[in-house]
């Protein structure tokens, strides 16, 4: 029995050559994991913010061996540098956006499946970097943490799995979906905190293996 993945992305349509450059740095991620990636379908013109993935596997054996790869990954990155940080980022609608669901009132929401997914340590360093930044913080609500935060996250193995949602009002118009004014600066705020968290001391997460009982 074939196995076919379909992944549905809405994305800024005035950004289409970058959603074209993640694709392409999938044509090697995706097979070298033992996927058949059948093709990314982009929109080609107007304002259409769709665009979608399919990854074929010959049998749901396949496809288990395709995430065991992935997670292998992962657990490399683990044993080459002895602990692993893995951010999981998403966009959020903000309060307000006039959308049927509720949005967050945070700018940035961090989570961590109520503390099961990462070390303390990780959490509080985000939580204070975006704070210094100016950013409002939510912990675990109304996000905790999703599919990737519970599957990869194992703190008492020394890996270390923190969502972060970032609310879309920072960075675009949510009803033209332009990109916003302030694209630029959320990037470099992005970026001091990968850095911020790269300079945690690895006794700390290290801590967080060597209490496992």
């Amino acid at each position: 029995m074939n196995v076919v993945c379909h992944i549905r992305y809405q994305i800024d349509p005035f950004q289409r050559a970058a959603f074209e450059r993640y694709a392409r740095a999938w044509l090697t991620i995706i097979p070298a994991c033992g996927g058949k990636l059948l093709g990314y379908f982009l929109p080609l013109e107007g304002t259409n913010d769709i665009a979608y993935a399919m990854i074929g596997f010959e049998s749901l054996a396949a496809y288990e061996a395709y995430r065991a790869r992935l997670r292998a990954l992962v657990d490399d990155t683990r044993a080459k540098f002895g602990v692993c940080i893995l951010l999981d980022c998403h966009s959020m609608p903000s309060a307000g956006d006039g959308e049927p669901r509720s949005g967050a009132a945070a700018d940035v929401v961090l989570g961590d499946c109520f503390g099961f997914s990462c070390a303390p340590a990780v959490t509080a360093r985000a939580h204070e970097t975006l704070r210094a930044a100016g950013f409002d913080v939510s912990r675990n609500r109304p996000y905790s943490g999703g599919f990737t935060t519970r599957h990869y996250g194992r703190p008492d193995e020394g890996i270390h799995a923190l969502q972060i949602e970032i609310s879309r009002a920072l960075y675009m118009d949510q009803r033209t979906l332009r990109r916003g004014a302030r694209m630029d600066w959320l990037a470099s705020r992005m970026a001091e905190l990968v850095a911020a968290l790269g300079r945690i001391d690895g006794r700390a997460l290290r801590a967080a293996a060597s209490a496992k009982p």
